[in-house]
């Protein structure tokens, strides 16, 4: 009887470091798959002919392949050639830049090359949701350029002619001071979700390894009781 509480106690212990190794794996992005050579931020603005942060406010697909996605972005701040407010802007459907497509609603440091088609986030150009590139932001502040001022005139609509949200980083192309999206408030926002992200998996793991152990010791109990019960009735 005591081999088979021992042999128990081994899997529970097995049981929970597979568990663990596991979800280790899992947790690991698919998008790893793809092989990309990284570059530096210096690197990646002489390389690419055009950086933004842009919000993107519509995604659709373009061509008949499936290959690409359009996306209509709202451009918040240029540091180097873009000068509109408004730009479409393709990329992978499967990878966007590299690691996952761009989301609706999303706010991207975005690093474009001009093609055939219009603009392009290329293929592994180290675009990416703002909250992960606080130290690109820090190098490219004194690289920002202005972008267009917003007249009664141009023909955008008129939802983008209403006074930008405070805080959302929007050039007005005014004069008066304006809270921007900076690489302070970048690296705060992103390391709060971060910070919410990592209690919540770790709840779920310790919930996990917690119900196994559980099932594996009250096994073990039940197995004892058992054997005692048939020597009482011997």
């Amino acid at each position: 009887m005591r081999t088979s509480i021992r042999r128990l106690s081994l899997l529970s212990l097995l049981s929970v470091a597979l568990l663990a190794s596991g979800f280790g794996v899992m947790r690991a992005p698919t998008a790893h798959a793809l092989s990309c050579v990284g570059f530096t931020v210096e690197e990646a603005y002489e390389r690419y002919e055009a950086v933004i942060v842009g919000q993107v406010d519509a995604i659709e697909p373009f061509g008949n392949k499936g290959e690409l996605n359009q996306a209509e972005v709202t451009v918040l701040r240029s540091f180097k050639t873009i000068e509109d407010r408004q730009l479409s802007v393709l990329e992978s459907a499967t990878w966007g830049a590299g690691f996952a497509p761009s989301e609706v609603g999303g706010q991207y440091l975005m690093y474009l090359n001009k093609t055939a088609d219009g603009w392009e986030q290329p293929l592994c150009s180290p675009g990416m949701q703002i909250e992960h590139k606080a130290e690109d932001l820090k190098w490219l502040e004194d690289k920002e350029i202005p972008l267009k001022p917003l007249n009664a005139s141009d023909d955008v609509p008129d939802s983008d002619l209403e006074a930008p949200v405070e805080g959302s980083g929007v050039d007005t192309g005014e004069n008066s001071p304006q809270e921007r999206v900076t690489a302070a408030t970048v690296a705060a926002d992103g390391m709060s979700k971060l910070a919410t992200v990592e209690s919540n998996s770790s709840r779920v793991i310790w919930t996990i390894l917690f119900s196994i152990s559980a099932v594996l010791a009250g096994a073990a109990v039940w197995m004892y009781a058992a054997r005692n019960r048939k020597g009482k009735i011997k």
